[in-house]
């Protein structure tokens, strides 16, 4: 509901920066390479969050990325500037210049270690409105630290924003388009139903070879059991994943189990080992929570007989299952109240003649109606009552003629358009 164009960011070493949660991924998407650039797409959690477009060169020692995300913040990552600081800065300040020209002051930045590329230091820094569009006619990039610039060409590069956009316009689409597999499933993970019998909604995802039972490639899949429980599946084959374990196969074997993550017990159940598949059986959602992290999972059976221990490698991806099968399955059984939409939130849109724009929401309840208040990135602030019938939100904006309509997903993200549908928007929870 306002025009504004913002600010830059970083790339693949983003994931490493301490402001954000274990509960992200970044993709990279063919499509999106770019001259001199390659754009990704990155998910905080089951949310489409940032696009990101990293420098393939590495100038004089320093790699360069910009970024622009769903909130309206853009920013520019600069990486290995070990040589522009002195050794014993924790926070830097400085200039970023355009063509030589049209410095841009920050300050305060801090410097953070980075994980990916030991011993090096990078910063993160955030450029004020409308600066991250220069880049579409500029030829270089200059940073300016404490003793030195970081320079880079950006020739060949004038449509970077644009790809951006179209980046940012790709990921939007996608929650658009997905309002509702059931559970809904995130980033690299698919969604399926259990054949008949064996209970309801799975989700699946690929893993590496799992140490202890035979085949070379591996799938993981969290079932719902149809009793408020889940059953893990581990499969050498995909379709596998929708059938649950005849226990009382005569190849079948069981045998109590405890299961460790990371070295640490999470929980015991019984397993069942057939061939080259695993079932874990009725896991309470509490228990199964345990395993949204990455790293080892160690499954020892009580009976050494019925199979050896078992490795199941849980990657970054493979974190975000457990919740994203439990808020599906408990979600199914809650109907949506408009009280559940109190919180806050970011927000990002297209005017009706193609602009961006950026903000942030905050609803509270009001004479038992939500009362919403957006804050947009040039200052502008607009409010609203809203009333839910289902899962469709109707909001009365003051002063415009048209309300906003929304669809509430499971996700709990809002998908919407107002001036009579010539507009759109999103509106994502604040994690």
């Amino acid at each position: 509901m306002v025009s504004i164009m913002w600010k830059l960011f970083g790339a693949i070493a983003l994931s490493l920066l301490p402001n954000f949660a274990a509960a992200q991924s970044i993709t990279s998407y063919d499509y999106y390479k770019a001259p001199n650039w390659l754009l990704m797409q990155q998910y905080l959690g089951i949310y489409f969050d940032t696009c990101l477009a990293e420098k393939n060169d590495v100038e004089d020692g320093h790699r360069l990325s910009v970024g622009r995300a769903i909130s309206g913040s853009d920013f520019i990552f600069v990486h290995g500037i070990n040589d522009l600081i002195r050794p014993d800065q924790t926070v830097v300040a400085g200039r970023v210049w355009i063509n030589g020209r049209d410095g841009y002051d920050f300050s305060n930045v801090e410097i953070y270690d980075s994980a990916a590329y030991p011993g090096q230091k990078y910063v993160t820094i955030y450029l004020a409105n409308g600066f991250i569009d220069q880049f579409a006619k500029a030829n270089t990039v200059e940073i300016e630290f404490s003793q030195g610039r970081s320079r880079h060409s950006l020739r060949g590069s004038r449509d970077i924003i644009t790809r951006l956009n179209e980046c940012m316009d790709a990921g939007l689409q996608r929650e658009f388009d997905a309002p509702a597999p059931a559970p809904r499933t995130p980033l690299n993970w698919t969604a399926g139903v259990s054949q008949s019998g064996s209970g309801g909604n799975y989700i699946a995802i690929a893993l590496p070879a799992v140490h202890g039972l035979g085949g070379t490639k591996h799938w993981l899949a969290y079932a719902e059991n149809g009793q408020g429980r889940f059953d893990i599946r581990v499969r050498d084959s995909e379709p596998g994943l929708a059938t649950k374990l005849d226990i009382g196969s005569a190849t079948a074997k069981r045998a109590a189990a405890s299961l460790l993550i990371n070295s640490t017990p999470a929980l015991a159940s019984l397993m069942v080992v057939d061939g080259n598949s695993l079932d874990i059986l009725d896991v309470p959602a509490a228990d199964l929570a345990k395993l949204g992290v990455a790293g080892p999972l160690l499954i020892k059976p009580l009976d050494p007989s019925a199979s050896p221990e078992i490795t199941v490698t849980l990657t970054a991806d493979a974190a975000f299952g457990p919740g994203a099968i439990t808020a599906a399955a408990s979600g199914q059984s809650q109907k949506l109240s408009v009280d559940a939409l109190v919180g806050k939130f970011n927000v990002r849109g297209r005017n009706p003649n193609g602009n961006y724009y950026y903000g942030t929401a905050e609803t509270t309840m009001e004479s038992g109606n939500l009362k919403i208040i957006w804050t947009w990135s040039n200052g502008k602030v607009d409010t609203a009552v809203a009333n839910l019938v289902q899962n469709v939100l109707t909001a009365v904006i003051t002063g415009y003629d048209a309300p906003a309509v929304y669809t509430i997903g499971k996700d709990r993200v809002w998908r919407g358009s107002w001036d009579n549908g010539q507009a759109t928007e999103v509106v994502v929870p604040k994690s």
